[in-house]
């Protein structure tokens, strides 16, 4: 198994996917939550609001579980380095095994990061397109875009609800909702019956029986059921 064969399973999202790869299959994947979070971010000395720089958090935690020799007992350590030593208030930075290589420690601004900010949530509206053709294929793609849906099995979709190219496009009143960490996403389904997409789109048609093989996020899951 792999993370994303694990994705393929209900229910499982990012941070599951990667905990299972790790603790149970000892893969190089890291799980990031916030005890990973606050010892990565001091360890850089990374001052910037986390939600602005997660990308860089996630790259930095899967350079460092790939350099273990046991992914899986490096990743049960780095979360108790967080939960024990390297606590949100008052970390015992003197007891911590990473001080020298800590630019927190050195610059004695541990205390002050990671940065927090209770950011307003964001209400977004997109579109979901779901492209049909003759032998009742829907077309998909895999997501090459960075961050945390990236690799993972898509419809076409936006958030600024526009249509992307000239066809006869069906709007239906079928809905999904998603919450993501700092915004709710509702996208509405958009029909197309057509045998072919434009040149240049990166996709493939594949049979709703067959979707049970691919790594779809938890969003585009929820786009399947939809299907009928």
């Amino acid at each position: 198994a792999n993370r994303a064969e694990l994705a393929k399973l209900p229910g499982i999202g990012a941070y599951t996917s990667a905990s299972v790869a790790a603790f149970a299959f000892n893969l190089p994947e890291s799980p990031v939550d916030g005890n990973v979070i606050r010892v990565v971010t001091r360890l850089n000395g990374w001052d910037e609001p986390t939600v602005s720089i997660m990308d860089k958090i996630n790259a930095c935690a899967d350079e460092l579980i790939k350099a273990a020799s046991c992914p899986a007992d490096y990743a049960s350590a780095i979360m108790d380095l967080g939960a024990t030593v390297c606590t949100p208030k008052s970390p015992q930075c003197l007891l911590c095994p990473l001080r020298e290589n800590c630019k927190a420690f050195k610059d004695q601004t541990a205390d002050k990061i990671p940065v927090i900010v209770k950011l307003k949530r964001d209400a977004r509206k997109g579109y979901v397109f779901l492209i049909k053709n003759a032998a009742g294929e829907f077309y998909i793609r895999t997501r090459s875009e960075k961050g945390l849906l990236h690799g993972l099995t898509e419809f076409p979709w936006n958030t600024d609800e526009t249509l992307p190219f000239e066809a006869d496009w069906k709007i239906t009143r079928k809905k999904v909702k998603h919450v993501f960490t700092h915004f709710d996403l509702t996208l509405t389904l958009v029909l197309l019956n057509a045998d072919s997409v434009p040149a240049g789109w990166d996709g493939r048609f594949a049979v709703p029986e067959k979707f049970a093989d691919y790594p779809f996020s938890t969003l585009m899951k929820k786009v399947v059921a939809k299907i009928s």
